[in-house]
């Protein structure tokens, strides 16, 4: 499964796929930094505004925006930060699961994940959180899914690095 896993440096602008599954917090609140703030920049104010109507959201949990001008069909927000909870590994593998689940239900074929830190009360490891993205991944595709190729976009060499180190040792 692992040649269905792709590993991209970049940015949102740089690759298109059916859906794009963005890690964010329980609050629904997408930062002005990073991959988050591509995609305010991208997808326009229609997507916090669309995250803002569904409300917060339980860890573990994903929802679906519009993607405005992201070059996907939609976008699942997987619920698997929080400023105040400290985050589990298991609270962050059901995200991913849930977000999985909802490309599967809507017959997806490729899938884009921005590789990012995970924020929480406390620290919770890069390489760890790699490590669970990978393997989530792995086990999605070895699953009965719709999903033919998911592409990880990283934005810095230390993390894909990390994320290259992680697909060799699954």
């Amino acid at each position: 499964m692992r040649e269905r896993i792709y590993l991209r440096m970049g940015d949102l602008s740089s690759i298109t796929a059916d859906v794009l599954i963005n890690p964010i917090n329980t609050e629904l609140t997408l930062s002005k930094e990073g991959f988050e703030g591509q995609i305010l920049k991208l997808g326009g104010e229609n997507v916090q505004k669309e995250l803002n109507e569904i409300g917060k959201v339980a860890l573990g949990d994903a929802v679906v925006t519009a993607p405005g001008n992201i070059g996907v069909g939609f976008v699942v927000h997987s619920v698997c930060q929080s400023r105040v909870e400290v985050i589990t590994e298991e609270m962050m593998t059901n995200a991913m699961r849930s977000a999985f689940a909802i490309a599967k239900e809507r017959g997806v074929k490729t899938v884009l994940i921005p590789a990012t830190a995970i924020v929480s009360k406390g620290e919770f490891p890069v390489k760890r959180s790699a490590e669970l993205m990978v393997s989530e991944a792995i086990k999605h595709l070895e699953s009965d899914t719709t999903v033919e190729e998911i592409f990880f976009i990283i934005g810095n060499n230390r993390t894909f690095d990390l994320y290259e180190e992680c697909l060799r040792q699954t």
